[in-house]
């Protein structure tokens, strides 16, 4: 994790913890809308806070964030040149899963984007004819699979007291749809 995020985290949170919250904030009980079927969501539930109150409190902490781009790749990624299908969302995500399996509403504000690059398999497992694996039309499709990787991450949350902490994705994020070929011990 950079140096400029932790120093974001560590403000974000004495602000939350020496301020309280704001009185216009009541936590509601977090629900992950129907049409997320992961553990992260580019949806708001009828429940997330609204945009007003978000920018309050991150503006009300008089907090400054600088805009950068962070990168940070962990493990070996192919999906450029993958022969698996797949899907890729650079958009801000608004509620996860925790580890604990809680619900949680992912602060979002006009000065704080969360975003991370989504890469997920549309088919994940192994190739089968039906696949268009062309650059592979000499190997026995059976040992070719669509894998994802997943990277662990923590985004700022709202807690039920109205406070904001880090929280980690149940299960890790997808950020990569890559072919790997299955030897004869997989």
């Amino acid at each position: 994790m950079s140096r400029e995020l932790i120093v974001l985290y560590i403000v974000l949170l004495v602000a939350v913890s020496v301020h309280g919250r704001p009185k216009s904030y009541v936590y509601k009980n977090a629900t992950m809308p129907e049409n997320c079927q992961r553990n992260y969501c580019f949806d708001k539930s009828d429940e997330y806070p609204s945009a007003d109150v978000i920018n309050s409190i991150v503006n009300d902490f008089n907090i400054t964030v600088h805009s950068a781009y962070f990168k940070q790749r962990i493990g070996f990624c192919s999906s450029e040149n993958s022969d698996c299908e797949l899907d890729s969302h650079n958009e801000p995500i608004y509620e996860i899963i925790d580890e604990a399996g809680n619900i949680r509403y992912v602060v979002q504000a006009e000065k704080l984007k969360q975003l991370i690059n989504i890469i997920e398999c549309i088919r994940p497992g192994r190739l089968t004819s039906d696949d268009d694996a062309l650059h592979f039309s000499a190997t026995d499709l059976s040992k070719l699979s669509c894998e994802e990787t997943y990277i662990e991450y923590e985004f700022l949350v709202f807690t039920q007291n109205g406070g904001i902490e880090n929280a980690k994705v149940k299960d890790g994020l997808p950020v990569c749809c890559s072919c790997r070929y299955i030897g004869n011990n997989s």
